[in-house]
């Protein structure tokens, strides 16, 4: 169970009128709208918690997530962008500076 968590919900909600699929002239589909949800998860600890202590916390939270999400059958993508390589270290996934200053830009809200 959470404790001393804050909590920021946001929902907005569409009318079935605006789900629509876009095709081209050869009735080729371009684009089409689906229901999807995101979750914002913040740093519950102070801000005297070792690093340890924080990573444990928050990828308790993950996990209790997770077990929610898949528990009630939807799927997580996870496209955050950073990856952890094969010798431990993080990277980023992009694969272009472009990309990867796009990432940075809205991760620190730039």
């Amino acid at each position: 169970m959470l404790k001393n968590t804050s909590s920021r919900s946001e929902r907005q909600e569409r009318s079935r009128q605006q789900e629509a699929a876009y095709n081209d002239r050869n009735g080729n589909l371009l684009a089409y709208n689906e229901l999807a949800y995101s979750i914002t998860i913040e740093d519950p600890t102070s801000s005297d918690s070792s690093v340890s202590e924080r990573n444990e916390t928050i990828n308790a939270i993950l996990e209790q997530v997770l077990e929610i999400v898949e528990g009630n059958g939807d799927s997580v993508i996870n496209s955050f962008g950073i990856t952890l390589d094969s010798s431990g270290n993080y990277q980023f996934s992009q694969t272009n500076e472009t990309q990867r200053l796009r990432f940075v830009a809205d991760v620190y809200a730039c």
